[in-house]
């Protein structure tokens, strides 16, 4: 049986955490920023190409948001972006116990 499924949690597994929620934004973001320049390129395709190519993208922009947002909070296991009536899906804090996204990189102990 692990940490995990006892329940425990420790620096290593909030920590793993924090990084995994990070690294869902940048997704997210990479996802958005990368529709100007796919445009671009799908312009040169032509016209009929184009809406294919926007509804594919609002698809995956959807997709990789819901991906990001639904993340669980590595220290209370609430949802770090909803909490009590509140949906932030840019919140630097969870919205449930306060755990701030950064706090594995500074001295703090995290638990």
């Amino acid at each position: 049986m692990t940490e995990s499924e006892l329940g425990f949690i420790t620096d290593k597994s909030v920590r793993l955490g924090l990084q995994d929620i990070r690294r869902r934004r940048r997704w997210a973001w990479f996802v958005f920023w990368a529709f100007f320049p796919a445009m671009a390129a799908i312009v040169v395709l032509g016209e009929s190409v184009v809406l294919w190519g926007a509804a594919a993208w609002m698809a995956l922009w959807a997709g990789a948001s819901v991906y990001a947002w639904i993340i669980r909070c590595p220290r209370c296991g609430g949802r770090f972006h909803f909490g009590g009536g509140l949906n932030n899906p840019w919140t630097r804090s969870c919205l449930h116990c306060g755990l701030r996204l950064r706090a594995d990189q500074q001295s703090d102990p995290l638990v």
